[in-house]
């Protein structure tokens, strides 16, 4: 049951590093659209890398969990 949990919590951890990149990269005019709420504005680059932290953490728990 914990490798299975441990395989849950990697991917869910993968996606959050992803999505939370795209929120920082877009919040400091990298990537995304020209217009946004997100680009430009220093709170999502805040929101995005607490959620690459996150997911880092979801990450380093799953594969200690897979043991």
């Amino acid at each position: 049951m914990g490798r299975m949990i441990g395989m849950v919590l990697m991917a869910v951890g993968a996606l959050a590093v992803f999505f939370g990149a795209v929120f920082a990269l877009q919040s400091v005019d990298i990537l995304g659209p020209d217009s946004s709420s997100m680009v430009g504005n220093p709170d999502w680059t805040v929101y995005g890398l607490l959620v690459v932290i996150g997911g880092v953490l979801a990450v380093v728990v799953g594969k200690l969990l897979r043991r």
